[in-house]
């Protein structure tokens, strides 16, 4: 459990650095190589490649997350299937 938690931490971590660093340096960086295009295409290229890479760790923590929920689901409906069980038998007749 720890570590879908703490990959869950590391995407929202890593997005709102991201987003802090292109919104600060990001208009900067595109105005200096205003004059070079294929400047200008690789920026994107990068741009691509960082969206692509964090979309790829939202997923992986989406996915643990949902496996998470599930083994949390299965444990209370076992849990749920035993106790009438445990109640019949402790009965007094």
């Amino acid at each position: 459990m720890g570590e879908r938690t703490r990959r869950l931490a590391v995407a929202v971590s890593l997005t709102v650095l991201d987003a802090v660093v292109a919104v600060h340096y990001g208009g900067p960086v595109w105005r200096a190589f205003a004059g070079i295009i294929w400047s200008r295409l690789l920026l994107l290229l990068l741009a691509a490649l960082w969206a692509t890479s964090l979309l790829n760790l939202w997923v992986r923590a989406y996915y643990d997350l949902q496996q998470l929920f599930r083994y949390r689901d299965a444990a209370l409906s076992s849990c749920a299937e035993i106790l009438p069980a445990e109640l019949v038998e402790d009965r007094d007749v």
